[in-house]
Formats: C-alpha cells, structure tokens, sequence
C-alpha cells in the first residue's frame, strides 16, 4: 500500500490550517496597532481640540494669550472671527484670526497649602530650634 497520497493531503490540511492562523494573526495585528494609534495619537488630539475650544468660547479682554507663531500678548478686541492683542510696552495692537491663537493663558493661583514648617508646627511631633515652648 502506497501511503504517500494520505500523507500529502494531511499535509496539505495543515498547511492551510497554519496560512488560516496566520491571516488571523496579521488582522489581529492590525486592529492592535489601530488602537494603540487612536488611544495614542487621536484621542489626546481630540482633547486639545476640545479644550482649546472651550476656551475660545470663554475668551475675554485682558486675558493674555500666545499665537501659534509665538507672539505674546493680552486681548484687546473681539470680534466675530478676529481677535485683537496687545503687544509689548508700546502697546502694538495686532489682528489675528481666532485660529492663530494657540493658547489661552491662565494666571496661576495663589497656593492655600500649608508649608512644611507649619505643618510639623500643628503636629508637634517634633521642636524646632528657636521656637518658645507653649
């Protein structure tokens, strides 16, 4: 009996089963990488977006802003779609469109923390040297 035939056709069916599990693999391979690419790149971008154009909305006079070419100033017009700011010391008014604006910036607040010193203060856990005892 010749069982070169039977051997041929199981090989055969394993080779077609491995070509079917490596095409399987590749599309996995390519929805992974999508993901990674969307979680990655196209959702923080969206966000940016999303913010910059919250605060757009919420623009005022006075508040101080940078351009996408890196010009600083404060807003001193608003119009429909332009924005007017005032630059330097000589107060240089210059027009932008409201897409050249690149951020709003945001005056920082005054911190209500307590420092390190007044915190082992209140605890007591330790004297402090020059400090009267109570």
């Amino acid at each position: 009996m010749n069982f070169l035939p039977i051997f041929l056709q199981a090989a055969d069916a394993n080779e077609a089963a491995s070509q079917t599990t490596q095409l399987i693999m590749t599309g996995v391979m390519v929805v992974g990488l999508l993901a990674i690419m969307y979680f990655a790149v196209i959702r923080p971008q969206k966000k940016r977006e999303k913010q910059l154009k919250e605060q757009m909305e919420k623009l005022r006079v006075g508040d101080p802003v940078v351009t996408i070419g890196g010009i600083v100033g404060r807003v001193a017009n608003i119009k429909d779609d332009e924005i007017t700011i005032s630059t330097s010391l000589a107060n240089t008014l210059i027009t932008f469109q409201k897409s050249a604006i690149s951020t709003v910036v945001k005056p920082e607040e005054p911190k209500a923390e307590k420092s390190a010193v007044d915190k082992a203060k209140s605890k007591k856990k330790f004297k402090i040297k020059g400090e009267d005892e109570e």
